[in-house]
């Protein structure tokens, strides 16, 4: 327990001796004075206006964004409106077009002036109703045209007319054609032209000028904001009206104004514009599409008046937030000043250093300022802020370190007279040690020879472990050749026996075969019997032919006939008496052959029962190889279990060999190994002697170092004036940390 206690003490005297030394070190070294005021003041800045910019950025943006798009909802709406009033002008003419198509006084045109009167006043009705058409006229089928304007159109073809053909391939529809300059008064204008047909011909051509002098005027009276302007294009894409003269005549086909614009109308993008798209809405009747564009400038005014706006708030805020930045570092700079006064007094060894609440008071001082720290009356409290709980955790700390290096003072003296015990302690120790490393190894040098003699045994026995392996692996390959061998001996007879049943039927076989050959060969006499009366009647049918031929000669031209079928018969007598010739060879042959099969078969069935006799000596003795083999597997068997008894039996043996090999190896290495502590607890006391004497220098060194320190007597509430005390240093400010 004593040796805990002085363990412990030698460890915590070691670790406050290093921290000291540290601290004696840290005391001599010249820091690099930096500052955090300035990154204080930048983030603080920072913090203030960049959400200010931001916010005043995403309001510049929205506002971008809201005039945007009031330009296009402006683009949009006058785009409808005027739209909406050529679709209805468009409209008005094609009925009025529908009207006079239907008058039948346009189905009956003659040269008579009546008529031709009649139409006019029709014509001229409509003409000086609308202000929107500048001729109307009717183009009768090989007839002079009618028209409103006189002297124009006489010796007028309107055949060759866009408006004309266009009206015939409209069939009974109304069809514009595209915008064109009258060459008569230089006007613009779009033609509206229908086909009048009675009874399914074609009788003339109604046709309206559309005036695009009133269009111009209407969209020369509308504004889109301070640059936005409007311009007219064909189906073809060729600009003919504009607010901007500059642009008539010019085409857009190639424009993605004229390329995107897929809808009847919609939003494209503006080429012109990156923020503002352009408008357009077709009038399918009249074959127009009306653009509406915004210039690039003309958010121009109202973004550079935004722009002063977010100038002038974020001069205001960033010279709020430095303001703010210069009063927040400052108050930051002088408590940290404070901390920092109280922490050197600390490192230089004056341990009665406190903070109070006057360091922690809201005011300004400059840092170049000196004052003197001297310990106040009034405490911080731990229930203040941020700074009093650090202050209130520093003067916990102070106190805690006053507490231990006052305690360092009283154990270096304890420490002094145990290193003295110590030491006669580890002189005892060293010489018992000695003692008892001698006897350990007179142990060592017996349980080594008694290993070594275990050691042969066990190899012996692993020796004899091995023959009986070997026989073991040995009777098990000849149980297993026997068994093969058995199994091929039965296999052997299965076979023979199967050679003798196969060889039964083929006796059989022999027998019926030479049975059958016999009726064969008595079927072929009979055939041949045949053969010779097929022959005789050959004889009998060659003299009857030759009768009949005798007889047809002397018939004379009567019996020619018949003596031509009595040649044919005598012919087919003598073919059928050299077929039976032949038949009558051919079983000659095969009654030969016939007969030496005979014999050869009576031959092979004699052979056959000598064969018998073989195959029945051969399964006897297979029968015997058999039998034997049985006894040969029993008295393997037999061998195989006396081994197994041996196999068992030299298993407990080399065990128990094993066993004790192993522990006189254990007891070997367990007195090698107490014979090595023995020899390290030595050194260890050697080694432990020296360090005693090291603990007795640290614990002079340790009183030394405790004697530096300037001790606070929390019970009379001053400090210990004996002690030594670091000279006092001066005001340090955030910028010198």
């Amino acid at each position: 327990m004593m040796a805990d206690k002085f363990k412990d003490i030698v460890k915590t005297v070691i670790e406050k001796a290093k921290d000291i030394r540290w601290k004696k070190r840290d005391v001599s070294k010249t820091n690099r004075k930096k500052s955090i005021k300035y990154p204080i003041i930048l983030l603080i800045v920072l913090l203030v206006a960049a959400p200010v910019v931001v916010a005043l950025t995403l309001s510049a943006d929205n506002s971008t964004k809201l005039l945007a798009d009031r330009i296009e909802t402006s683009e949009k709406d006058m785009t409808t409106i005027l739209a909406n009033q050529l679709q209805d002008t468009a409209k008005s003419m094609e009925n009025s077009l529908d009207l006079l198509a239907k008058e039948e006084v346009f189905w009956q045109i003659t040269e008579d002036d009546s008529v031709r009167s009649e139409i006019w006043n029709n014509l001229n009705i409509l003409q000086t109703t609308s202000n929107n058409i500048g001729t109307a006229l009717y183009a009768p089928v090989e007839k002079e045209v009618i028209a409103t304007t006189t002297g124009v159109y006489e010796n007028y073809d309107p055949t060759n007319r866009e408006w004309y053909t266009g009206a015939l391939d409209a069939k009974g529809k109304v069809y514009w054609s595209t915008p064109y300059t009258n060459t008569v008064d230089s006007e613009q204008i779009i033609t509206a032209s229908k086909a009048v047909y009675q009874g399914g011909e074609l009788v003339g051509v109604l046709a309206f000028d559309l005036l695009l002098s009133n269009v111009n005027n209407m969209v020369n009276d509308l504004n889109i904001g301070n640059t936005g302007y409007f311009f007219i294009a064909d189906k073809n894409g060729t600009v003919f009206m504009s607010q901007k003269a500059s642009e008539v005549d010019s085409s857009i086909v190639n424009d993605l104004m004229f390329t995107t614009a897929y809808e009847e109308n919609g939003f494209v993008d503006n080429e012109r514009n990156d923020k503002v798209d352009a408008y357009y809405q077709k009038v399918p009747a009249l074959g127009l599409t009306i653009y509406t564009i915004a210039e690039k400038a003309e958010m121009a005014p109202e973004l550079a008046m935004n722009n002063k706006v977010i100038l002038f708030i974020v001069v205001v805020g960033t010279l709020i937030a430095v303001l703010l930045a210069l009063i927040v570092s400052g108050y930051l700079t002088r408590i940290t000043s404070s901390f920092v006064q109280a922490f050197d007094k600390l490192k230089n060894g004056d341990l009665s250093t406190r903070m109070t609440s006057d360091d922690l008071a809201f005011k300004f001082e400059s840092k170049w300022l000196k004052k003197k720290r001297t310990i106040q009356s009034t405490s911080v409290s731990e229930d203040g802020n941020e700074f009093g709980q650090l202050a209130h955790h520093f003067n916990e700390m102070a106190r805690r370190f006053n507490e231990t290096v006052g305690r360092m003072k009283e154990e270096s003296i304890q420490l002094a007279d145990m290193t003295e015990t110590m030491t006669e302690i580890a002189r005892q120790t060293t010489s018992a040690t000695e003692e008892v490393s001698e006897t350990i190894m007179g142990v060592a040098e017996a349980t080594g020879t008694q290993t070594q003699d275990t050691t042969h045994t066990a190899e012996q026995m692993g020796e004899l472990v091995d023959v009986f392996n070997q026989i073991e692996v040995s009777l098990g390959q000849m149980q297993t050749n026997t068994e093969v061998t058995a199994e091929a001996n039965m296999n052997s007879s299965e076979k023979l026996f199967f050679v003798y049943e196969n060889w039964q039927a083929t006796v059989e076989m022999l027998k019926t075969l030479q049975k059958n050959i016999n009726g064969v060969n008595m079927e072929i006499q009979n055939v041949d019997k045949i053969v010779q009366s097929i022959q005789e009647i050959s004889k009998q049918t060659n003299l009857l032919a030759l009768n009949a031929a005798i007889e047809a000669a002397r018939a004379g031209e009567a019996g020619r006939g018949f003596a031509v079928v009595a040649d044919e018969v005598r012919k087919l007598a003598e073919k059928s008496a050299s077929s039976s010739k032949e038949i009558s060879q051919i079983i000659s042959t095969i009654q030969k052959k016939s007969n030496d099969m005979v014999t050869k078969v009576q031959d092979t069935n004699d052979g056959s029962e000598k064969q018998t006799a073989f195959i029945d000596q051969a399964i006897d003795a297979a029968n015997t190889v058999t039998d034997k083999m049985d006894l040969l597997m029993q008295d393997i068997s037999s061998v195989a279990g006396l081994n197994e008894v041996i196999v068992v039996k030299k298993e407990t043996v080399v065990s128990s060999i094993e066993n004790i090999a192993a522990s006189a190896e254990e007891n070997s290495a367990a007195t090698e190994e107490v014979s090595a502590n023995a020899e390290e607890i030595l050194a260890t006391m050697q080694e432990f002697s020296s360090h005693i004497t090291d603990l007795e220098r640290v614990a002079s060194e340790l009183s030394d170092s405790a004697n530096q320190f300037q001790l606070y007597d929390e019970e009379t509430d001053h400090a210990d004036e004996d002690d030594e005390v670091y000279p006092d240093v001066e005001n340090l400010s955030l910028g010198e940390i």
